[in-house]
């Protein structure tokens, strides 16, 4: 049984059985102790139900990764019968040592089926662990409200609540007394940092609430504060702080810092009033940066313009020892229209997210192979010389897919009927998510490639050639390794896209006129063809041309 487990076991082994005594008065916040570091809690069914959200709601069923079947397979229930999802860290986590997981809470809004949830989640009782030391341990534990998944523990608190335990190495004893809170066993604590929060959080959208000392702390270990920063330290000594915002026709939101004197408190409002400028100030300039990509920033704009709208608005209050920022700005017409068409844009910006982690994946894949076997990869060949599988084929074992690379025979073509039949197994890396390939084991990744050495300039991939990254004399930074191509290739099969001087290939989306590329460093980038132009185009394309790249124009 792993290590995670164990530690489930043992903590819920050192705490009585679970007997579903959640306390009825603050739904959502079950075994929540008011005197712990932090706790967030959001009304999915509100804003599930929102008008607004229609269009997401129709929408996300189509989408290629819905998040809401991310939701169903991690919690077991579908986002509609979620009432309110709340986290709840009862210490500051100690992020250098990789604890900092919260306690998830979800409640209902029916009572729920427990067993759906345990086949959904393959969950097992402390008796069908198995039988090593450990999981007879387990099987000691009474009742049977506490099932195992193999990441985490899940806790039935009540008909409409369940709790899933987060595994945190050095904080057996806090989940322990979570544990014993949620039982019945010990009083549960309502004065503290979070008391407010679980006061007013079934009238917002969302709370969010956090004990200022623990934060202290975490700040001050921070040996050079940015000069922009700086005000967050006079923030950080108040002595707790919550935030409400509210979704609807109007948004709103509310950060409230409560000190523990008033002139404190007083202190501290210019320094709120800076770090308000400074935003203001970052919007502009991230705005600035998607400007040469024109796709993201037809879908940020909208979303620039209302959140420096939003900071425009914010109102300072100061009261005895509180101090206090709101803002409420209606949602406009084209915020509206942002939403209506967030599903689309959604989907599209999480294609493109995908696509750029797997150029990464596959330049990772590059830099690891030449450090492994001292050149970069290149065509299979037969004893003839003849290219027989693709370089792709010989970064399997640095993508892990040793196993894949196992059932094929490198000594056979890629159209043998060895190799066949492992064409529609293609390893995702090697897709594009926001283009459709017109069949299945077909790739839009290549590299460029041409037949012999070449006076004016080589691409990456030239036979029989042993390539080096100190041979990039043009710099990896300024050379292109892998793009895709606009027309799309089988993955086992050599040939990429042949360079000629005289003659630049067709790469890219022909619909956006755009290509994403791994460059040799390792960085990914997204250009458009036209901006970029032949001359610069070409110039990337070589290794070893010596042309001067001037990324400013």
């Amino acid at each position: 049984m792993s290590s995670i487990r164990w530690f489930a076991v043992g903590l819920l082994l050192s705490s009585p059985a679970v007997a579903g005594a959640a306390d009825k008065s603050m739904p959502g916040f079950a075994g929540v102790q008011a005197n712990g570091f932090a706790v967030t809690s959001v009304n999915v069914a509100q804003l599930w139900d929102e008008p607004l959200v229609k269009p997401l709601r129709e929408a996300l069923p189509k989408t290629r990764k819905p998040f809401t079947k991310e939701i169903e397979s991690g919690s077991g229930l579908k986002i509609d019968q979620i009432e309110r999802a709340t986290l709840y860290w009862p210490e500051c986590p100690d992020l250098r040592n990789g604890d900092g997981e919260p306690f998830k809470i979800v409640t209902t809004r029916k009572p729920y089926d427990r067993a759906a949830v345990i086949k959904t989640l393959k969950l097992k009782t402390a008796e069908e662990l198995g039988d090593t030391p450990e999981d007879k341990r387990a099987a000691g534990l009474a009742g049977k409200n506490v099932y195992f998944h193999n990441l985490f523990a899940v806790i039935f608190a009540d008909e409409r609540t369940i709790v899933y335990s987060p595994h945190l190495g050095a904080g057996i004893d806090s989940t322990a007394a979570y544990l014993k809170v949620l039982a019945g066993t010990t009083a549960a604590i309502a004065k503290g940092p979070l008391a407010e929060a679980i006061a007013v959080a079934e009238k917002h959208t969302l709370v969010l609430a956090m004990d200022g000392a623990p934060a202290r702390k975490v700040l001050d270990r921070i040996p050079d504060y940015p000069e922009e920063l700086v005000p967050l330290k006079t923030l950080a000594l108040a002595e707790r702080g919550l935030l409400t915002f509210d979704f609807g026709a109007k948004v709103s939101a509310t950060a409230k810092l409560t000190f523990f004197d008033a002139d404190a408190a007083k202190k501290a409002e210019p320094d709120a009033k800076k770090l308000v400028t400074w935003a203001l100030k970052m919007l502009q300039e991230n705005r600035k940066r998607t400007e040469s990509d024109a796709e993201a920033q037809a879908a940020l704009d909208t979303l620039f313009d209302f959140a420096a709208g939003t900071l425009g608005k914010i109102e300072m209050k100061l009261d005895g020892k509180v101090l206090s920022a709101t803002a409420t700005i209606e949602l406009g017409t084209a915020m509206k229209k942002l939403l209506a068409e967030f599903p689309a844009k959604l989907s599209a910006l999480s294609d493109r997210i995908d696509v750029s982690n797997n150029a990464k994946q596959l330049a990772l894949a590059m830099h690891n192979y030449e450090s492994a076997n001292g050149f970069l990869p290149v065509d299979i060949v037969d004893g003839d010389g003849k290219p027989i599988l693709s370089w792709r084929v010989q970064l399997l074992a640095y993508l892990e897919q040793d196993n894949l690379r196992k059932q094929l025979d490198l000594t056979k073509p890629w159209d043998d009927a060895a190799n066949k039949k492992v064409l529609e197994q293609m390893p995702s890396a090697f897709e594009v998510f926001t283009r459709e390939a017109p069949k299945k084991g077909f790739t839009y990744f290549q590299t460029f490639t041409a037949p012999k050495l070449l006076e004016s300039g080589n691409p990456f991939l030239v036979p029989g050639r042993k390539l080096t990254f100190p041979g990039v004399t043009d710099g990896t930074s300024n050379t292109l390794m892998i793009v895709d191509g606009e027309t799309a290739v089988n993955w086992l099969k050599p040939g990429d896209l042949p360079y000629d001087p005289k003659k630049l290939p067709k790469i890219g989306d022909p619909k956006t006129g755009q290509f994403i590329a791994a460059m040799g460093d390792g960085s990914v980038r997204w250009f458009d063809v036209k901006k970029l132009g032949e001359k610069k185009l070409h110039a990337l394309i070589t290794i070893d041309g010596g042309e001067a790249i001037a990324w400013d124009k």
